[in-house]
Parts: structure tokens; sequence; C-alpha cells
């Protein structure tokens, strides 16, 4: 009688207490010998959703501080009237680390996936329950893999260095972390410099991720997550930065599996192409997504002459999809092939009526004075409006002071396009020779816009002269 009056009493205090009060009830009443304190016990551990994790250890220890008795009352209490998990008992039985629970727990495991019981299996740390949790950790799509691998390294992590090392290639960062802990806090002696290498990198020792072949540049790239940006950055930093056998394979197998906002941070990274790429990064001059468009036009332009002239044969080739690609493509050829006078100079002479064009504009745009004279050879050919406009456009922009006097024979031109680019190189060429030769056709021009830019060339040519 006066047991069972001790326990009510001890019972009472703790529907409401808190803290060390609580705990010191807790005490007091595990330590009664009676089966009453059970029932009471286990009441609390249902019904007090508020306990934080000091004042549940105390519960746990107090079931195990009573034993067998306390340990049938939780393992019949693990689901409640509506069969919902009770998660209180199944972490007080795996705080009292009771054997007897294992079976039940890698049954319930099995069954319902739950990330209780395998953190409950691995509080209670029975090497019996190794085999359930390997196989929750190598189905991906279980919900607990994390809690089952927490479990594996509390029950016995020399057992389990294959698994832990299988999953430093996971998908699931959370599991790449874990794994590499734990085979760090083993001191584990690599066999395998890739697996050493991801090791290395997962837990960002970066100093010591070295990529010295194809398998292992393939395994750093699967790492990428898009959602963490320093960590695209060195992995694509230690990738491009290296050099091994099959690269150019490697990065365009990556690329074409990309998405687009990852594929313009990777391109920015690398310092200059291969050849075996070219085709790979002047498709992506094409795209609708801008950045990228520009991360392809300036690794190229970074990729030397090759790039230079791969950019030209398909300008001239005719095979451009777009005006925007076209304008990467000279951009390219001229950034590439400026200080390349005698190939370009080549080019120009063996040039064609259809060639022609973009080679000129290129010409312009490299701005090489040299150029010059191959440029104003072309006068003597047979020559069409479009190709004598690209003639006089060219020799304008390369202020060529010795074309003065032919372009000057085409002031009068029939083609009110040629006649305005007339105007415009000889402004910028800036040789006041013309100067009366431009009043003369003056009062001959009607056209607004035409009369404007010959007036503007007069004007200039003037400040010249004073």
């Amino acid at each position: 009688m006066f047991n069972r009056f001790r326990a009510q009493w001890y019972y009472s205090r703790l529907e409401h207490s808190k803290g060390e009060r609580f705990i010191t009830a807790v005490s007091r009443l595990a330590s009664i010998d009676s089966p009453l304190t059970v029932p009471f016990l286990l009441d609390i551990l249902i019904t007090r959703n508020d306990l934080t994790l000091s004042e549940k250890a105390p519960l746990a220890e107090a079931f195990a501080s009573i034993g067998p008795v306390a340990t049938r009352f939780l393992l019949n209490s693990i689901y409640d009237e509506n069969g919902l998990i009770r998660y209180g008992v199944v972490a007080a039985l795996g705080h009292t680390k009771e054997k007897e629970a294992v079976p039940l727990f890698i049954f319930l495991l099995e069954q319902s996936d739950d990330p209780i019981f395998a953190k409950a299996l691995g509080d209670i740390g029975s090497v019996d329950a190794q085999d359930v949790l390997r196989s929750v950790i190598n189905h991906s799509g279980s919900h607990c893999r994390l809690e089952a691998l927490e479990a594996l390294g509390k029950i016995l992590m020399k057992d389990n260095i294959s698994v832990f090392i299988g999953l430093l290639r996971d998908d699931d960062s959370a599991l790449r972390n874990r794994a590499a802990g734990f085979l760090k806090q083993l001191s584990y002696s690599f066999e395998n410099p890739v697996d050493e290498m991801l090791c290395n990198a997962i837990r960002s020792d970066w100093d010591n991720v070295r990529v010295t072949d194809p398998e292992g540049a393939r395994a750093l790239l699967h790492f990428v997550d898009r959602s963490d940006e320093i960590l695209c950055e060195r992995i694509f930093e230690k990738v491009t930065e290296s050099v091994f056998d099959h690269q150019s394979d490697v990065f365009r197998e990556y690329l074409e599996q990309l998405p687009g906002e990852l594929k313009r941070g990777f391109l920015d990274m690398v310092d200059s192409a291969p050849e075996e790429l070219f085709d790979l990064l002047i498709g992506f001059l094409t795209s609708s997504n801008l950045h990228l468009k520009r991360s392809s036009e300036k690794l190229l332009c970074r990729s030397g002459i090759n790039a230079g002239k791969k950019a030209m044969d398909i300008l001239l080739s005719g095979a451009v999809n777009s005006e925007l690609e076209r304008t990467s493509l000279i951009c390219v050829a001229t950034e590439t092939l400026c200080s390349q006078t005698e190939f370009v100079a080549e080019s120009i002479k063996k040039g064609t009526d259809e060639t022609l064009p973009a080679l000129l504009e290129i010409a312009a745009e490299c701005g090489n004075k040299r150029l010059s004279p191959e440029i104003r050879d072309l006068f003597n050919r047979n020559l069409t409006d479009e190709l004598l406009l690209c003639i006089i456009y060219a020799l304008g922009e390369l202020e060529d002071k010795q074309s003065v006097s032919k372009i000057s024979e085409y002031l009068c031109h029939n083609d009110r396009d040629i006649r305005i680019a007339v105007y415009d190189a000889l402004r910028k060429i800036g040789d006041t020779s013309v100067y009366d030769s431009l009043c003369d056709v003056l009062d001959n021009v009607c056209d607004d816009e035409e009369l404007s830019i010959l007036k503007d060339t007069l004007r200039e040519l003037e400040n010249e002269t004073s």
C-alpha cells in the first residue's frame, strides 16, 4: 500500500514538472520496488510531448534499471490504439540498449522504412542489425539511409569500410560526408587513389585533391551540385587545371549532359579548349542562353589560332545559322587572328565573291593596317556592289590613306549605300585632299540621311584642316 502511495505521488509530480524536479521524480519513482512504477513511467513517456532530450534520457534509464518487466511493457506499447508509432517508446528501448527489441526493430524497419527504428538499432548496437542496415543504405529509394549509416557506424565501423567507400560516390551529399567522416575516424589507408581523392574532396581538403585520370575526373564532376556554387567552382577548378589522358573526351561528355547554368561556370574555368571541343563550343554560340553563348565565345577566343581558323572556316563555308552566331564567329576570328597577317592576307587573296565579305569584316575588326595592300588589290577585280561596299568599309576602318584616290572614284556611284560608305570611309581616313571633291557632290545629294552624313564628313575634314 505504501509503495502504491509513493508511486502515485511521484507520478503526480511527473505530470507537470520540468528540469531537475522532473529528473529527480523519475529517479525516485524508478527506485520503488513495485510493478506499479512501469505503467506510470510509460504513461509519462507517451503523454509528455514537451520533454527535452535531457529529460527523456532519465526516463529510458529508469526503464533499464527496472529490467525485463519494463522491457515487455515497452515492446507492447510501440504502437498506440490508432496504429501509430510511439516514437518515445522506440527511443527509450534504443537508449536502454535492450537487445530483446532487435528482431522486432529489424522487422519494423524493413516494413515501415522509418528512421526511428534505424536509430534505435544503432543505439542498441547489436551486430545482428548490420545486414538490414546495409540493405537500407544500398536502397536508393529508402527514406532512412542516413540514419542507417549512422547506426552502422555506431555498431562496428571497421566491419563496414567497403560500405563507406562505396558511399563516396553516392548522389546524396549527406551520405558522402558522413562516410568520409567515418573513414577519417578510422585513419583508413586507401588502396585506390581515386577513392582517396574523392574522400579528400568531400572533406574539402582541396590541397590533396589531384585529378590524374578520366575516372577521377568523372567521379569528381559527379559531385557537382547546382545549389552549392562554391563547391561547383572548386570542382571545376580542379578538373580543368589538371592534365590527363582523354581530357577532351571527359569535357565533351560532361558538357553535353550538364544544365546550361552550370555549363557556363565550367567553361569559364577552362583556360584553353582542345580542338576536339571546338564544334561543341561553336554549337553553344546559337544558344538562347546568352550567358552560355558569351562564355563559349570567350573560351574560343582564349583557345588560340586554331580556334580562329575554325571560326573562319565556318564563316567562309556559309554554314552560319543566325546573325548572332555570325557576330560571335567574327569576334573569335578577330581576337585570335589579328596578329596573323600573312594567313589573313593569303585568305583575302584567295577569297571569292562569296567568302570575301566575311574576310573583309574580320580584317576591318582586326585593325591590322598591314592587310591594306591585299584589300586595295581587290579593286582590280570585277566587283559586285556588295563586295565593293565591303572593301570601302574595310579600308575606312583601317584608315588607309593610300586608298583615298580609289575610294573617291565612287563618290558619284549610282548606289546610295556605296556613296554613304565612301563618305564614312573618307571621314575615318581624314585626308583633307578630298575636301573639294566632296563639296562638288554636295549639290547633287537629295536624300536627307545621305546629305547629313556627307555634311558630317565635311565638318570633320574642316576641323582637320584647322
